[in-house]
């Protein structure tokens, strides 16, 4: 049935002529979103490198696996302060996986956490005080290097850590 907004015969385009039309459009839709241009000699744009942000997130991030791995083998070692120690291994974990939830970058992966020197029953606490006060010193040095919102998680994460190292001598002064 013809339509008012077009006249009979000749000047109207064809079906094949329109969808032709549709086809070209979609894949110069296409072309122009993937970054690659057709002819071009270059491939996609390289990554922006990751910022000061993402940096410090990430260097925090890596204290807090290797915090986790010292208290993990400190519980293992002195059964009468695993539940303190898990408790401590927690707040790591969820420290990492707050740090990490910065928006996709290309920041360096996270590698897994060192396995850290020897550390017997009697060492265990002691070194983890002292791997957690270094750990507080670190994440409050990156503050003046970030912005506010980053700021305040990394302060919040050194304050956890500073409150371990509390908790973990009151243990030690048992």
């Amino acid at each position: 049935m013809p339509t008012p907004s077009w006249p009979t015969g000749q000047g109207r385009p064809g079906r094949r002529a329109v969808l032709r039309a549709g086809v070209a459009a979609g894949a110069a839709a296409l072309l122009a979103g993937c970054g690659v241009r057709v002819g071009s000699r270059t491939g996609p744009a390289t990554p922006v490198p990751p910022g000061a942000d993402e940096l410090a997130r990430e260097r925090v991030a890596r204290d807090a696996d290797a915090l986790l791995a010292l208290a993990t083998r400190a519980a293992a070692l002195r059964p009468a302060d695993r539940a303190l120690l898990a408790a401590v291994a927690a707040d790591h974990r969820a420290h990492a996986a707050a740090l990490r939830q910065a928006p996709a970058t290309s920041a360096a992966p996270a590698s897994p956490a060192p396995a850290g020197p020897p550390v017997t029953a009697a060492g265990a606490l002691p070194a983890l005080v002292r791997a957690e006060r270094a750990a507080a010193a670190a994440a409050t040095a990156e503050l003046d290097r970030v912005g506010g919102e980053v700021a305040r998680l990394l302060a919040s994460v050194a304050a956890s850590r500073s409150l371990h190292v509390a908790l973990v001598t009151a243990r030690l002064a048992r």
